[in-house]
């Protein structure tokens, strides 16, 4: 079926299809870009989710970590979706109309023109033909009456009859004349509508919509080659995130935890009654050394009070080591230092341990002692434990002064090597350090490809301005124990003098952890700071 066949008569009804075919493919660039701008703002909305700061810790965490990126991978899919739309998709429709524009109104207006002719040719046949009939029926009435006179012999009336007819004639003969002119013309239009030019135009229109309803498939088809493009996203995605669920362990997380929490001490002994010593005017334990517990009640510690320092992580012996892998899209490692203004307190120096201390401990807040048997401190203050009662109230001695502190909330216990670690010698002059940020290290953003996966990289974070952190790099002290190793996964040169310089694939040994970053040795010897997320345990 065709247009020239079957609508040769209904080219107005034709025309109007083509007018509503514009105005559907006006609309569906317009959809087009709607789906586009929803796409991009749920991609924006969608990454700036993934901004969460809340974290946890051990296996979950680093699923979690994944997560966030994964799907900041996916918004990044959605926004190349909802440009590639409007390259594919819309362009080549507003191309088609805009091309097709002049020959789809001069093929309207010669059509609309031909008719009109036409019409108004048919209108003048019509009119002309009734004229010519009525000239015709005058004419044969006057000569019916002058055949009448004629046959009576009335002569007089005869002659002016004769003219009546005479001038009927010559009417009925200019009616017909124009009567056959309106005809011929009438005949060359009909040629024109149903022979020649009509159907000619009829077939540009139907090319017209062939060619406008071949754009719109290519278009959808398009379309949809566009969205499609995110299932292998989504599925790598989705490949990525189960990866790093099947890695998450409650037994290794809880004994990390444990391991990090783990304080050493043993359980204090079972209270019991202590009669009162009129020799030494105090309660005595019986058969044993007299109770070092303080004469008031301690101080209710604060029940929301800021959360305790970053806590040492050490992984569990039983727990397998981690291996993540992931697609890194829109993520960049940077490493920077905080500057910190002359106004800022500085820490207190850490002092040596006095005689018969058991251990050190640092501030987590300000405390104000509130009589002169307590001991006031700053929040990082190392403080030399003398003695632990199981009321929470310990006895310490800070700057040469002692006396007794809350420790629930108030203080962490630092290990040993942490404590080694926090003693300095008082200097004969103390200056403040000075604080320079360190460079950036960047990576460049890759294009998004679901299956080149890469090892998941927590925040990179800085050392220098941890308390109780070594500043200075060199050999390790022969005291640090070693508590574990792992091997380099990627080269790092030191961008500061307590840092360490990595070389991919060397094996290093762990001494400490803070927030991040590991104390060790490399195979030549050298010690300094190194970030955990550059290593793999082993």
């Amino acid at each position: 079926m065709s247009y020239e066949a079957d609508l040769w008569d209904s080219f107005e009804t034709v025309s109007a299809h083509a007018r509503d075919g514009k105005k559907f493919c006006l609309a569906y660039s317009k959809f087009i870009d709607e789906l586009s701008k929803l796409n991009k703002e749920y991609a924006a909305k969608l990454q700036k989710l993934c901004k969460a700061p809340e974290e946890d810790s051990g296996t979950l965490n680093t699923a979690w970590g994944s997560l966030k990126l994964e799907l900041e991978n996916m918004a990044q899919a959605f926004l190349l979706m909802s440009e590639d739309m409007l390259f594919k998709a819309k362009s080549p429709v507003e191309m088609h109309v805009k091309e097709t524009a002049k020959s789809r109104k001069k093929t309207t207006d010669a059509g609309k023109k031909l008719i009109d002719s036409y019409t108004t040719a048919v209108k003048e046949v019509y009119a002309s033909k009734d004229a010519y009939e009525k000239a015709m029926k005058q004419q044969e009435l006057t000569q019916g009456e002058y055949d009448q006179l004629s046959t009576h012999n009335e002569l007089v009336n005869t002659n002016k009859v004769t003219k009546k007819l005479a001038a009927d004639k010559k009417k009925s003969e200019s009616a017909d004349k124009r009567y056959r002119k309106a005809v011929e013309k009438v005949t060359a239009l009909e040629m024109k509508m149903y022979d020649t030019e009509m159907p000619h135009l009829l077939g540009q229109v139907e090319a017209l919509e062939r060619q406008r309803i071949e754009v719109m498939k290519g278009s959808i088809g398009a379309l949809s080659s566009s969205i499609r493009t995110l299932s292998p996203a989504i599925n790598g995605v989705c490949d990525s995130i189960d990866s790093n669920v099947g890695l998450i362990s409650a037994d290794a997380d809880i004994a990390q935890f444990c391991a990090a929490k783990n304080t050493g001490k043993t359980k204090d002994s079972r209270t019991v009654y202590e009669p009162f010593s009129s020799e030494l005017q105090r309660c005595v334990r019986p058969g044993g050394d007299p109770s070092p517990t303080p004469a008031r009640e301690p101080t209710k510690a604060p029940s929301k009070g800021p959360a305790a320092a970053a806590a040492v992580t050490t992984a569990a012996a039983s727990a397998a080591p981690l291996s993540v892998s992931r697609s890194m899209t829109a993520s960049e490692v940077q490493r920077s230092q905080p500057q910190l203004s002359a106004q800022q307190s500085m820490p207190s120096m850490a002092v040596a341990p006095a005689s018969g201390g058991i251990g050190q401990c640092r501030g987590l807040h300000d405390y104000t002692a509130l009589n002169n048997t307590e001991l006031s401190f700053k929040k990082g203050d190392v403080i030399t434990i003398l003695s632990k009662d199981p009321s929470g109230w310990w006895k310490g001695e800070l700057n040469g002064h002692q006396g007794f502190f809350p420790s629930v909330e108030w203080v962490e216990e630092m290990p040993m090597a942490a404590a080694a670690q926090a003693y300095q010698p008082p200097p004969q002059q103390q200056q403040q350090p000075q604080y320079h940020p360190q460079p950036q290290y960047q990576q460049q953003q890759p294009q998004y490809q679901p299956q080149q996966q890469q090892p998941y990289q927590q925040q990179h974070v800085p050392v220098d301005s941890q308390p109780g952190l070594m500043q200075s790099s060199g050999p390790a002290p022969t005291s640090m124990p070693v508590i574990g190793r792992c091997q380099a996964l990627y080269d790092m040169e030191a961008q500061n003098p307590n840092e360490l310089t990595l070389t991919a694939g060397e094996i290093l040994t762990i001494s400490t952890e803070v927030d991040g970053w590991y104390f060790g040795e490399n195979s030549k010897g050298e010690a300094g700071m190194y970030p955990k997320n550059y290593t793999q345990l082993l």
